[in-house]
């Protein structure tokens, strides 16, 4: 998936596979700040679903939120950069910490 399939503010429902093909769960369906995210889900569920939200950042590079089941906002907690406490899904907007950029040309490397 491309950034330029992304834009247009056109929400996306996806899922997040892993390298071993187990998915990303929002455990609980979000809301949460502990045991937030799970890996190891071996089908797609409700729970497994994100929703992909343009961030109408303005910028050159698109920032998305990830939204889950329950309509709360993916956060990297402080921003980023953490090894603890890295990710919560209790956020009901769509601020700074809780946009993503995704990053698909690896060409550049």
């Amino acid at each position: 998936m491309t950034s330029q399939a992304l834009a247009g503010n056109v929400p996306i429902t996806c899922a997040i596979q892993t390298y071993t093909g187990n998915y990303v769960t929002g455990v609980g369906g979000g809301g949460r700040v502990t045991d937030v995210i799970h890996t190891d889900a071996t089908k797609i569920g409700s729970w497994e679903k994100f929703t992909l939200i343009d961030s109408n950042s303005g910028q050159p590079i698109i920032e998305y939120g990830i939204q889950t089941k329950t309509g709360n906002f993916l956060t990297a907690v402080g921003g980023g950069g953490r090894i603890t406490d890295v990710i919560h899904s209790d956020a009901t907007q769509l601020r700074d910490w809780e946009k993503f950029r995704v990053i698909s040309d690896f060409a550049h490397e």
